[in-house]
């Protein structure tokens, strides 16, 4: 309530404030009652006339049914998500928010590393139209549902990013998933998590990650901490550890490029012969050529146990 006051503050000059004490009534333009107790709201501008009065009580009473819908909702949300419900509470619940239970969303789940901007991050998010539902699930993670297609979910993504990056200086990683029916919000929303906690712990760039692009990750961090270990002398027995960055990334670009020689050699600015023959190098140091397949994905495999294993000693 005193966040809705400062917002009106800001564009207004009345100088709104709120007590729990009755002040006199000359300048009381609203009162509600939360929680068994009463709230006065005044101004501190005297001598204002009966129907800015009238108008402050409107303009307050409009924000604060608006706060309590969202609230109402955002507690709704948060049951379908964080409890252990069934099939059918789920739909009591979606029913009660007026939710097609056949209706699709898009899961976008942010994590704030910084804790004490989460409630400035909110406030930019909820003046973006694109979102049909938004809560505050953790501490720090913001789940957001929209029912854009997955390519304008992603591109939506984008645009959150720059956001609060750009206005508020902050670092943000986001994990996104889709459902096809509502009641599915739920894993939806643990996919979303999920695809963050993959993309920390294999130290993956970039702010935006797909739950149906990390199979290979998901895969692989079911993989037991000791199971982990004794892979980590077969990943060392392939040499992958003499590879150099330049290495890495011919073979990364290569993969990329469906063991296209033509096209990866375009991507990474180099002739053909040159691409050849650092993938030569690569064979001669780990046995593995990447021309073939099978070779291919598990050089694929072995730099990610690599990286995991390195960043996570």
């Amino acid at each position: 309530m005193e966040k809705m006051l400062r917002n009106i503050n800001s564009s207004t000059s009345y100088n709104l404030y709120m007590t729990e004490k009755i002040d006199g009534k000359e300048n009381l333009v609203y009162q509600f009652k939360s929680n068994k107790i009463h709230y006065y709201v005044y101004t501190q501008i005297n001598n204002i006339t009966n129907n800015e009065k009238e108008l402050l009580e409107f303009l307050i009473s409009q924000k604060f049914s608006n706060y309590y819908k969202t609230t109402h909702r955002n507690d709704a949300i948060n049951r379908i998500l964080k409890e252990d419900l069934n099939k059918i509470e789920i739909q009591e619940y979606l029913n009660s928010l007026n939710i097609d239970i056949k209706s699709s969303f898009i899961s976008i789940t942010l994590k704030i590393y910084n804790v004490d901007r989460i409630e400035d991050v909110f406030e930019i998010l909820l003046n973006l139209e694109e979102i049909k539902y938004i809560t505050k699930t953790e501490e720090n993670i913001i789940t957001i549902f929209t029912e854009k297609e997955l390519n304008q979910a992603i591109d939506f993504a984008k645009l959150i990013v720059e956001l609060i990056e750009v206005e508020i200086l902050e670092k943000v990683k986001i994990g996104i998933s889709s459902s096809k029916k509502a009641v599915e919000m739920k894993t939806t929303y643990q996919q979303s998590v999920e695809s963050i906690n993959i993309a920390e712990g294999f130290k993956l760039p970039h702010n935006i990650h797909r739950y149906d692009e990390l199979l290979i990750y998901r895969i692989l961090s079911k993989i037991s901490v000791d199971d982990m270990n004794d892979i980590v002398a077969e990943v060392y027995n392939y040499g992958i550890k003499s590879l150099d960055e330049e290495d890495i990334r011919t073979g990364i670009v290569f993969l990329s490029c469906d063991l296209n020689i033509s096209e990866a050699a375009r991507n990474l600015y180099i002739h053909r012969n040159t691409l050849i023959y650092r993938l030569d190098k690569i064979q001669k140091n780990t046995s593995l050529d990447l021309r073939n397949f099978e070779d291919a994905l598990k050089f694929r495999v072995l730099l990610i146990l690599n990286n995991y294993l390195v960043f996570n000693k």
